[in-house]
């Protein structure tokens, strides 16, 4: 390990010191607190995997490992500025008290019935994985709603019915999510849910984690057996139905009970999965070498991106370059094409304007996640509902970068529409009720 790398792992350490002290054990709660963590996941302790694992690792043959050392101590300010701002202006929030009237109220009144939002997302889930085509409008909204629908359905149904149902609901929402066949999925939602648990007071038992974890763990395992004995499921038109994933993740028991292949499998799947560095190691090279940074320009691409294809159909025939900030990153800066790079949001910020473009902007970003933070620990609202998601969402989806910030709040924006509307339907029909029934009591 080279001084450089020290460096830049040892200040990412001290990011994740901070965050950690500051909200103590209600870190799970805290978009910024998760943000500094995926973040040490991305960029420091993949370098520990690559040091375990060497030559395993295809993207490393892009880049020299001393672009990588020198990147390590820029992100490393970065992820330590973000972290010192963050706490620094994150006021001190009272862990809630577990108050089960309260909360069964808070579902009552800002969240839709979690029977009719179950209702809705499963027609959604299945047409996700059915590998059909129902027209533009039926899918795009079920690709973009369904996953939040789901842990909206699980949030309120936990509220009204207690601790108790919080690792029946995780495990069965966790097994819908294995379907999809990604790692990711699996992970990523459990967490949200947990995290807004947690914020809103839900007591979590350490045992119930210990068996989440284990199951999450073995399904991670299973799908990772899965690609390696039958393939992605995105290789094939066939892999989309619902009887061909259930019987990929069938198949995928064979790859766990052979221990080459699980080995083959979870190490070339993990060495790389994380792997957050090469990317912005070559960019480094090329800002080193003279190539100006690529601007702002990228992000205002993001706003283009995000009108619907029905509203501007020439959209669809712009490059991806013009589209996409990755795309644009790369072409940009003349790295090779056609490869599936990891940069994170860190990574695209710094290919805006360099390494001090890079820190000012943590800066102020962590001073915003800060103030979300304190917003969402006091509010209930159905609007601060579905924003901690989104930025729960976001933070650990590092690698989607400033893109996975326009696509989750846009979709978000339009579920708040959704959700906010049955919500004030249900009030009507329960003042409409109340009324009714104080009448008959008057007459009576």
């Amino acid at each position: 390990m080279s001084l450089n790398l020290f460096i830049g792992m040892f200040l990412q350490l001290v990011a994740v010191a901070l965050v950690l002290l500051k909200t103590r054990s209600r870190w799970l709660s805290h978009a910024g607190a998760l943000l500094v963590l995926v973040a040490f996941l991305y960029y420091g302790a993949c370098e520990v995997i690559q040091i375990i694992f060497p030559g395993r690792n295809f993207y490393r043959t892009l880049v020299a490992q001393e672009d990588v050392d020198i990147w390590m101590i820029i992100v490393g300010i970065g992820m330590f500025l973000f972290a010192g701002v963050y706490c620094l202006s994150l006021r001190r929030i009272n862990k809630p008290m577990y108050d089960p009237e309260g909360l069964a109220q808070l579902a009552k009144n800002h969240l839709p019935d979690w029977r009719l939002v179950l209702s809705l997302a499963v027609p959604g889930f299945w047409i996700n994985i059915s590998g059909q085509d129902f027209g533009y409008w039926v899918n795009n909204l079920s690709a973009y709603m369904t996953g939040f629908a789901l842990i909206t359905a699980s949030i309120a149904l936990i509220l009204q019915k207690g601790p108790r149902s919080v690792l029946p609901v995780l495990l069965v929402q966790s097994l819908c999510f294995a379907l999809v066949g990604a790692r990711s999925e699996v992970v990523l939602n459990a967490l949200i849910l947990l995290s807004i648990l947690v914020r809103f007071g839900i007591p979590i038992r350490w045992r119930h984690m210990l068996v989440l974890g284990v199951v999450c763990l073995f399904l991670m395992l299973l799908i990772s057996a899965a690609r390696a004995v039958g393939g992605r499921l995105t290789d094939r038109e066939e892999s989309a139905a619902a009887g061909t994933r259930v019987q990929w993740l069938i198949n995928g028991l064979q790859g766990l009970n052979d221990p080459a292949i699980l080995k083959d499998a979870v190490a070339d799947d993990f060495i790389y999965r994380f792997d957050g560095n090469a990317f912005n190691g070559m960019v480094y090279r090329k800002l080193a070498e003279g190539c100006p940074p690529a601007g702002f320009q990228s992000f205002w691409n993001n706003f283009a991106l995000m009108v619907p294809s029905f509203i501007n159909p020439q959209k669809l025939d712009s490059s991806v370059s013009d589209l996409f900030e990755e795309d644009y990153t790369v072409a940009h800066y003349g790295l090779p094409e056609r490869i599936d790079y990891i940069a994170g949001t860190p990574g695209i910020l710094y290919s805006y304007y360099g390494a001090w473009g890079l820190w000012g902007i943590m800066t102020i970003i962590g001073w915003l996640y800060a103030k979300i933070d304190g917003w969402l620990a006091r509010s209930r609202s159905t609007w601060a509902f579905c924003m901690g998601m989104g930025f729960i969402y976001t933070s650990i989806i590092l690698e989607s970068a400033v893109l996975g910030y326009f696509a989750t709040f846009r979709s978000l924006i339009v579920f708040w529409f959704f959700i906010q509307t049955i919500v004030l339907i249900q009030r009507l029909f329960r003042g409409g009720r109340l009324s009714w029934r104080a009448g008959e009591r008057a007459r009576a």
